[in-house]
């Protein structure tokens, strides 16, 4: 639908769900604060619809829950700015 290619686009529509089964994991109970923004902040870059593009003549898809980024695109995102010193 149009809404969804807009929120395919746009990455900031829709929600996460986060299992309450988190709290009791290792990864979220030895994490600093600012570790857990990242960890929030990763989640919601995933896709959470199948996404398919080309570059550089080859074709990629990714699945939902998957996504591609870098140390320089994590840097720059914006809630990670004030958190996170690349």
């Amino acid at each position: 639908s149009e809404r969804e290619r807009n929120e395919v686009n746009n990455m900031s529509g829709g929600w996460i769900k986060l299992h309450r089964e988190l709290l009791d994991k290792s990864i979220w109970q030895e994490s600093t604060a600012e570790q857990k923004v990242i960890l929030i902040t990763l989640l919601n870059m995933a896709n959470y619809v199948p996404n398919k593009w080309e570059f550089q003549g080859e074709r990629y898809e990714l699945q939902p829950g998957q996504f591609v980024t870098s140390l320089p695109s994590i840097s720059s995102n914006p809630f990670l700015h004030s958190v996170v010193w690349f």
